[in-house]
């Protein structure tokens, strides 16, 4: 089987994906300038395509797509996956096309963000996304049944299935502890921080903590949408540790 997986971001996530379906399809993506980083977790089978999408804003995507519309018909595939958070590239749908296409939807409904709100997919686009497919993916049973009560009318059942979302493996393999020595703590937050992972909660919950473990240690380490609010934030509770910033493989 010829697959075709066309993407903005998810880089762990699509990497893991990638890698597992090499050994048993011809799996092509599609990498924009953005997608690069991913490259260097990629199995040596994958095959690459580096396309010439500039970033999502920019209304040069409108005349770019048919140049990546035509590279997908020359590779010819079997299936093309798409990821949730495209924008331009669904507009693949509306050309008559000879492969089907399967969308795995993250996020059924978009998350509180801060800054400009059309950094994210407007609902609509996900919505004529999600009704021309040919085979929705989504990630829980709760999620596919979220997703059949907002677009039930629109979508048929049947093409809506639910699949777990897989593990990052490079994030954490070998380091995870199955026994914590007496007297110590350590606590982790990690990732994207954004209005809706609700760091707020954790400064709360630290200081209730601190009372019955004096020593427990605290980071929170991730890009921010929003760096003066975080530095702010977690100023406010001097017990925890504030690494903001993209964390590479190293620092992971």
């Amino acid at each position: 089987m010829r697959v075709v997986h066309v993407f903005r971001g998810f880089h762990d996530y699509l990497s893991e994906l990638v890698n597992s379906e090499v050994e048993g399809s011809e799996v092509h993506v599609l990498v924009s300038q953005r997608d690069v980083p991913m490259l260097a977790d990629l199995k040596s089978g994958v095959h690459v395509h580096r396309t010439e999408m500039p970033r999502v804003r920019s209304p040069l995507n409108g005349v770019r797509l048919p140049a990546l519309g035509s590279l997908i018909r020359q590779i010819n595939p079997d299936i093309v996956h798409m990821q949730s958070g495209l924008i331009w590239e669904y507009g693949l749908m509306l050309a008559r096309r000879r492969f089907p296409v399967i969308l795995t939807v993250h996020d059924i409904v978009n998350h509180p963000a801060w800054g400009w709100t059309l950094r994210r997919t407007p609902d609509f686009i996900t919505a004529c996304a999600i009704r021309s497919v040919d085979a929705l993916v989504v990630h829980g049973d709760s999620l596919r049944e979220l997703v059949l009560k907002r677009f039930g009318q629109k979508i048929d059942p049947s093409r809506v299935y639910s699949v777990d979302h897989g593990v990052i493996s490079r994030f954490g393999n070998g380091s995870a502890r199955l026994v914590v020595p007496a007297g110590s703590g350590n606590v982790l937050f990690f990732g994207y921080l954004n209005k809706y992972k609700g760091l707020e909660y954790l400064i709360e919950a630290e200081a209730i903590l601190r009372r019955f473990v004096p020593d427990v240690s605290m980071v929170v380490a991730g890009a921010a949408s929003h760096q003066a609010y975080y530095r702010r934030l977690v100023g406010s509770a001097p017990g925890i540790s504030l690494r903001l910033g993209y964390q590479d493989r190293e620092s992971v």
